[in-house]
């Protein structure tokens, strides 16, 4: 089974301009800083989806992929009413 989403991917959230004056962590160096005190069984049990999705070659990283992009569109759809 594979855990939700990593919640660290929201920080792409940046606007185009923000980002000359902001800098952020890639997902993967979020992971690892927030399991560093974990087992390290735990801690791959977390960092490797992570990993897999950053990746985008699975058919589950590309669908979780196609699912934020659909989750956006609803989203606007929703913003526009």
């Amino acid at each position: 089974m594979r855990p939700a989403r990593h919640a660290g991917d929201e920080v792409g959230d940046i606007s185009r301009i923000g980002k000359r004056y902001v800098q952020t962590a890639d997902n993967p160096s979020v992971t690892a800083d927030q399991v560093v005190a974990c087992p390290s069984p735990v801690a791959d049990t977390i960092t490797s989806p992570v990993a897999e999705d950053e990746a985008g070659v699975t058919p589950e990283a590309i669908a979780a992929r196609d699912a934020d992009k659909l989750e956006c569109l609803v989203q606007a759809v929703e913003y526009q009413r």
